[in-house]
């Protein structure tokens, strides 16, 4: 069932992208000849937005990609027409018209209405969420697993899912770790495609570089959310007086976290802490 949800994922994570301005295409044709259908509709473009929150829950995307790609869809919505503040039933996902014939359907409306309502609830949930949990590398396991069913050699993806898995089953809860485990993962799985050389343009190409993608954006997230980590060990002088972080602080914690550090950052100016 999670391979099933990992390959249902990557039609999102494929096609809805900025040559269709965030938004869901209706569909996609492998056969007979390979086609996109650039239209969309609100009830298409409810269920993406409750499958970019989905993806989140499964480890597939981290929370940012989650804020940035709800973010997109919904900035498109601003700017595509409507009828008494109702979505039309069908747009061109490239040019933002309306297709002939104009209509509003009470179920598409009624369908986005409601996916509305629980997008908001899971991303008000998101802030007392942990920018990082375990459920990623379990993501990245299913990817992986998906890759291996498609190859016919592949032995060196599964020493690479042997390793996932026991991170994906470490009870230990460290930013630091974490960032470690994935800088190591990064270098690891690039190694595999250098020696798996797979064909340019093919789905299995497509599949290695999402999981490639997945450990390298979330890895970027953490130095961009925890920074500090970049930094050198703090001075045992100010151990004392800078109180310990959350070993993985929530969205909410690090909002804080100036009004948390300022009045103890104040307290270690002195003469003798120039550095």
């Amino acid at each position: 069932l999670r391979m099933l949800g990992r390959k249902i994922w990557f039609f999102f994570e494929t096609f809805v992208s900025k040559e269709d301005n965030w938004l869901p295409p209706d569909n996609y044709q492998q056969d007979p000849v390979e086609r996109i259908a650039h239209r969309t509709s609100p009830t298409n473009i409810g269920l993406s937005l409750l499958a970019g929150l989905t993806a989140n829950d499964f480890g597939y995307i981290s929370i940012g990609e989650t804020i940035e790609r709800t973010n997109n869809t919904l900035t498109t919505m601003l700017r595509m027409e409507r009828y008494r503040g109702h979505f039309y039933n069908w747009y061109d996902t490239q040019s933002l018209v309306p297709l002939l014939p104009r209509y509003i359907s009470t179920v598409d409306s009624g369908n986005l209405a409601g996916n509305l309502v629980t997008l908001r609830q899971g991303l008000l949930a998101l802030a007392d969420k942990k920018i990082f949990t375990l459920t990623i590398f379990d993501g990245i396991a299913d990817a992986t697993r998906v890759l291996i069913e498609k190859t016919n050699t592949p032995e060196l993806l599964q020493q690479f899912l042997k390793e996932v898995n026991s991170l994906s089953e470490d009870n230990e809860e460290n930013i630091t770790e974490i960032k470690h485990h994935l800088d190591l993962m990064e270098i690891s799985f690039k190694n595999i495609l250098l020696e798996m050389d797979f064909d340019p343009d093919t789905e299995n190409e497509e599949w290695a570089n999402s999981i490639l993608k997945q450990i390298t954006f979330t890895k970027n997230e953490i130095n961009t959310l925890v920074p500090w980590l970049l930094l050198p060990p703090t001075p045992e002088k100010f151990i004392e007086i800078i109180p310990n972080l959350p070993a993985i602080p929530t969205i909410k914690q690090l909002a804080k976290i100036e009004q948390h550090l300022s009045h103890q950052i104040l307290i270690a100016y002195a003469p003798d802490n120039t550095d």
